[in-house]
């Protein structure tokens, strides 16, 4: 039974980096692989991970790097068309194949600065009534809309939906991301979350705010 279910988008093109964004590499290991390694978290039961561009590089390096959470793979055949049509096909399978899923944890692979104490409070914060991480994680029970805040005061993913978001979620098209759904979530601090890898110069100002470079 997986109450939760966290979605990893890695099906983008990466047309402003000129190279694909989740095998790029940061302190030796790759964005894709960082974002696994952040959840491993016992709530979460599953993981999706949505392919498109460089399908095959992408799924041998979950293979690689994949932990004790099962991971399954969702191609996205029209991922040209942007992140919106990558969150819907991911919202569709759960709807179709995940009967106890009760939330889903949305993530990109770009952020740099994502790690797992960065997941463990965005879960802490959407159960409240959950004491530790090992009490009672899979129960069907309520999960709050909860996402991160970033020190810019921009915001966005990690995101955690709950179930009654997934019809929602699963209408998206196009570049439309998961953005608009989140007016109403509880916020997270995510500490540099604004930092993502678009473009060459991205990871350059996240050395030199990480005082790196």
């Amino acid at each position: 039974m997986s109450s939760l279910i966290a979605v990893i988008l890695a099906a983008g093109t990466s047309s402003r980096l000129g190279s694909s964004k989740q095998l790029c590499v940061y302190r030796g290991s790759t964005l894709l692989a960082r974002t696994l390694k952040s959840l491993e978290h016992p709530a979460i039961g599953k993981i999706l991970v949505v392919t498109g561009w460089q399908r095959a590089a992408c799924w041998a390096e979950v293979v690689s790097h994949a932990g004790a959470i099962p991971c399954e793979e969702v191609y996205n055949e029209d991922f040209a068309a942007g992140m919106g049509s990558s969150v819907a096909i991911a919202a569709k399978k759960v709807l179709q194949s995940e009967a106890d899923c009760q939330a889903l944890l949305l993530c990109v692979c770009d952020q740099i600065a994502m790690d797992g104490a960065v997941i463990a409070r965005l879960i802490a914060a959407s159960r409240p009534n959950i004491a530790r991480p090992s009490d009672n994680c899979h129960a069907l029970t309520s999960w709050r809309l909860t996402a991160s805040t970033y020190s810019s005061g921009e915001g966005g993913t990690p995101a955690l939906f709950p179930r009654s978001s997934f019809e929602n979620l699963a209408q998206l098209t196009g570049d439309r991301g998961a953005k608009a759904l989140l007016a109403n979530a509880e916020r997270v601090l995510f500490t540099d979350g604004q930092h993502d890898l678009d473009t060459p110069a991205d990871l350059a100002r996240f050395l030199i705010a990480r005082q790196e470079i």
